[in-house]
C-alpha cells in the first residue's frame, strides 16, 4: 500500500517538473535581435551577404548595377567597392 502512495505521488510529481523544464528551455531559447537599416541612400536595392568583426558585407544596386558594398554598421558608413572603369 505505501509503495503505491509513493508511486502516484511521484506520477503527480512528474509533469510539474516537465512542465518546467520545458518552460526553462523555451524561456532561455528566446531570440534576441538588433536589426539595422542598411540600405544606402541612392541605391535602388541593397542585400548584406556576410558579416564580421561588426562589417557588413553584400550589395547594392546603383544605375542598375549591383556595387560590391562595405558597412560598418549603419548605413551612413556604406562603402561602394565598385571599380568605376
Amino acid at each position: 500500500m505505501r509503495s503505491v502512495r509513493i508511486q502516484a505521488a511521484h506520477a503527480a510529481i512528474r509533469p510539474v517538473v516537465v512542465a518546467s523544464l520545458l518552460s526553462a528551455v523555451v524561456s532561455s531559447a528566446q531570440a534576441q535581435w538588433t536589426v539595422t537599416v542598411l540600405h544606402p541612400a541612392g541605391a535602388t536595392s541593397s542585400q548584406a551577404l556576410g558579416v564580421s568583426g561588426g562589417q557588413q558585407v553584400g550589395n547594392a544596386g546603383v544605375a542598375f548595377l549591383a556595387h560590391a558594398s562595405l558597412w560598418n554598421g549603419t548605413s551612413g558608413s556604406w562603402i561602394d567597392l565598385h571599380n568605376p572603369s
